[in-house]
């Protein structure tokens, strides 16, 4: 089975300035990825996909492939996931006559997902039939639907009146993507997909430390308490 791990960093990021190489600890985030997915015992080759020779710097100094510099193209802040990978895979087929089985995409942003998280996913997606794993973190229960409430006014109601429940053990369990920190996608299905959830896709559950998504510099002090906590 050939997994390719696939590490998005562009540069220019607007809430943090540079944010994928911003100190963490005193390293920069984009090497933990990197770290992490070069230290996984199930993925083939690690790539970047950077539009910055600053960024593919880092990554190669961790092991980790800069064949090419991502396009203006694809490098702007509204630019879509699903074309940037679906280059990558073009990309490799074209100069390297290497096509994976399937594709895991591991943004940088989010430096507490480990390579124990990356194999246990790994593991869970080939032990199915399945198009597609995303990792989630479970929805705390009162901002699921049955908690939610909308302003009328000056008045608050209840979101959905039928399905409002008030006791926590009666509220189902919900699910959010955490980043996601992991995406695992069939190659076939992600040349012919129009996005990621439309298939037959499964998840790997995270707890909501490992799951912090990196866009703020309160991120970053949130990541850290953690890492010093972990560490200690």
């Amino acid at each position: 089975m050939k997994i390719l791990a696939i590490i998005p960093a562009r540069s220019g990021s607007k809430g943090v300035v540079d944010k994928n190489i911003s100190l963490l600890l005193g390293r920069p985030l984009l090497e933990y990825t990197c770290l992490a997915a070069k230290k996984s015992k199930l993925i083939e080759k690690v790539i970047i996909s950077s539009d910055s020779h600053e960024y593919g710097k880092i990554a190669i100094n961790c092991g980790v492939e800069a064949p090419f510099l991502r396009p203006k193209s694809l490098s702007g802040d509204t630019i879509p996931m699903l074309p940037v990978l679906r280059h990558v895979i073009i990309e490799l087929e074209n100069v390297n006559n290497y096509r994976p089985d399937c594709v895991i995409l591991l943004p940088p942003t989010s430096p507490l997902r480990t390579e124990k998280h990356i194999d246990q996913a790994i593991k869970l997606y080939l032990s199915e039939s399945v198009d597609a794993l995303v990792s989630v973190v479970e929805v705390p229960h009162n901002m699921t639907p049955e908690s939610l409430m909308i302003k009328s006014g000056i008045r608050l109601e209840l979101f959905n009146k039928e399905k409002a429940k008030f006791r926590r053990q009666e509220k189902k369990k919900y699910y959010a993507r955490n980043g996601p920190a992991i995406l695992i996608l069939k190659t076939k299905y992600l040349l012919g997909c129009e996005n990621f959830y439309e298939g037959n896709v499964i998840p790997y559950v995270m707890n909501h430390n490992e799951s912090i998504d990196i866009d703020s510099k309160k991120d970053f002090l949130e990541a850290e308490k953690i890492m010093e906590f972990n560490n200690n």
